[in-house]
């Protein structure tokens, strides 16, 4: 198991497991009978507290559990059963996963990001849900071997992205953040020039145009030791 997949899975104890007894014929429809379905503990024990399972517990607890479960090991035994599950009750289980994820993603990074991994991994074509698990997964804070292959998988995500859809202007931007957090000052400028020529919004556009601008001293300091190996002084200078 890699570094990414154990941080993950090592989150399996936010999931409680229960079992569907009452055989309504929606529930066999959906193929919520006979297996366990999870459900965030938090939000079970919220319920219970609050009375809001008195009588049944809803399909909407019963989604994110399953979105988490995904998010968290996808080997697990009912894995393609959850899938199933959710693309009975859900048109496009991905793009719910992402609208959860957005909800949140203000007050709860880590909850976020559970959902946006679970919306890439639902469909890793879907451009958003690999650009938003991809841009939250290199930042984050853990120790130095789970960062070099966080940035080495968003590297390899969002070029994937943009290998599907080359006018996708938000992987280029991210890209160009992920090779500016490395030092990488030339690459990081190319990929923002990439992103502003794709981008239509005029206040994405400046924002780009200010991150060329910061990294401009450093991309060119890069250029001139490049030229300096190469024994080409007078271009270097």
């Amino acid at each position: 198991m890699n570094y990414i997949d154990k941080y993950f899975f090592d989150k399996l104890d936010k999931l409680s497991y229960i079992e569907i007894k009452n055989n309504e014929e929606k529930y066999i429809d959906y193929g919520l009978n006979d297996i366990s379905i999870p459900i965030v503990t938090d939000e079970l024990m919220k319920g219970l507290q609050n009375d809001h399972f008195e009588n049944e517990v809803s399909l909407d607890y019963m989604v994110e559990g399953m979105l988490y479960n995904i998010a968290f090991d996808e080997e697990f035994i009912y894995i393609k059963d959850y899938k199933n599950v959710l693309k009975n009750i859900i048109k496009n289980p991905s793009n719910y996963a992402i609208s959860l994820a957005a909800d949140v993603l203000d007050k709860d990074l880590d909850k976020s990001l559970i959902l946006f991994r679970a919306a890439y991994l639902l469909d890793k074509e879907n451009k958003l849900a690999a650009y938003n698990y991809a841009r939250l997964l290199w930042r984050l804070d853990e120790d130095n071997n789970f960062k070099q292959e966080a940035l080495l998988n968003s590297i390899e995500i969002l070029e994937k992205t943009i290998n599907l859809d080359p006018e996708f202007a938000l992987g280029y931007y991210e890209l160009a953040n992920i090779y500016r957090s490395l030092n990488q000052f030339i690459k990081s400028k190319n990929y923002y020039q990439q992103a502003l020529n794709k981008l239509q919004i005029e206040d994405l556009k400046e924002e780009v145009r200010q991150k060329m601008k910061e990294i401009e001293p450093d991309a060119l300091v890069e250029d001139a030791v490049y030229y300096i190996n190469k024994m080409n002084y007078s271009r270097a200078l």
